[in-house]
């Protein structure tokens, strides 16, 4: 039993040892967590330890996310680059993630950059290139240096496909990023630039991505827009050349639609290029069933013509959105083929 600080029931609480977050948590409640060996208490929204310290700068400091070291004391939370995170301390060791912590950038930082495609090759190139997708699936993270095993820093810049490991990390907000310059370190030209076009949408408490293969997800909110260095900044992804319809609904990685849901309704990618389950994001999403109208990292595995089969495209394998689509105050034409990448916060 908590003891109660405060009226007899009212006040905060403070819990003993725990391996995890305790529920129906109200401002100022406490508690030793013991997977993590840190304190931890509740600020209203959600549950951060105690004194920033070196929060992030090594694997024994490992912050839950991004957004906890940007919402610190820490000098250093407005500071973009690499940071140890852990999540909530039982999905195994913490590994390295690219964070973005400017206030500027899409609307106020805390993002972690979770995978990408470096817009120069097909997702898996043969088998010879790492497919990037969101997971916390073992054995579907990695990078092009190391197919299949956890990608650290070096392994993680713009010109490397790569997926890092997501198990226990809660977020609340996702965007898919489409980029230009692919260079070998992040540079303001890159990631860090304005976006070419992007697709957001947020959750009403936090999510965590599934263990399994595929998985899917469906917005609270989407259709979101995003402020760069204090402006709005709309280059929305178009399910519609000419159209308002940019309300993609969910993300996630999917079976073709013949096999187990969550799938979307097409089955002919070239698996020489990619294979299911793929990373899409979804106009139409059912995460228990079949979800259609995607984009992914690339088109589905041909070239030419209205085919991206290195960079950014609707993915044409039955799912697409029949190569309809657009970028408002921009163009397909000045994004497709182009890299990208997928950052959540």
């Amino acid at each position: 039993m908590p003891i109660r600080v405060g009226s007899a029931n009212g006040g905060r609480r403070i819990h003993g040892n725990l391996s995890s977050n305790p529920g129906s948590p109200a401002e100022g409640d406490s508690y030793y967590n013991t997977g993590a060996d840190k304190f931890r208490y509740y600020h209203g929204s959600d549950w951060a330890e105690y004194g920033p310290g070196s929060l992030g700068l090594s694997a024994n400091a490992a912050a839950v996310n991004a957004a906890e070291i940007y919402n610190s004391t820490a000098s250093y939370n407005r500071t973009n680059g690499y940071y140890w995170i852990k999540g909530d301390g039982n999905g195994g060791a913490a590994r390295q993630f690219y964070c973005i912590l400017a206030a500027d950038y899409a609307s106020g930082g805390g993002w972690m950059v979770v995978a990408n495609h470096d817009g120069q090759k097909s997702q898996r190139n043969s088998g010879n290139a790492h497919q990037a997708r969101a997971t916390s699936y073992s054995g579907y993270y990695g990078s092009d240096n190391t197919i299949s095993s956890t990608p650290t820093s070096s392994d993680m810049v713009p010109n490397i496909s790569f997926s890092q490991n997501m198990n226990d990390i809660p977020f609340t907000k996702a965007m898919h990023v489409i980029y230009d310059n692919v260079s070998g370190s992040v540079t303001s030209s890159n990631w860090l630039a304005n976006p070419l076009g992007y697709s957001y949408g947020s959750f009403s408490s936090n999510q965590k991505i599934p263990t399994s293969a595929a998985w899917a997800l469906t917005f609270s909110s989407n259709d979101l827009t995003a402020s760069w260095s204090g402006s709005t900044y709309d280059r929305r992804i178009l399910n519609q050349s000419g159209s308002t319809s940019s309300a993609f609904k969910g993300f996630g990685v999917y079976n073709s639609s013949s096999g187990a849901s969550p799938d979307i309704n097409g089955s002919s990618a070239n698996t020489t290029h990619v294979q299911y389950p793929v990373y899409c994001w979804v106009f139409t999403s059912n995460p228990t069933g079949q979800s259609s109208l995607t984009f992914s990292w690339t088109d589905y595995g041909s070239s030419g013509g209205t085919f991206s089969q290195t960079g950014f495209d609707d993915f044409q394998d039955g799912s697409g959105m029949g190569d309809t689509w657009s970028v408002r105050n921009s163009s397909q034409s000045a994004v497709r083929g182009k890299p990208s990448f997928l950052m959540l916060q």
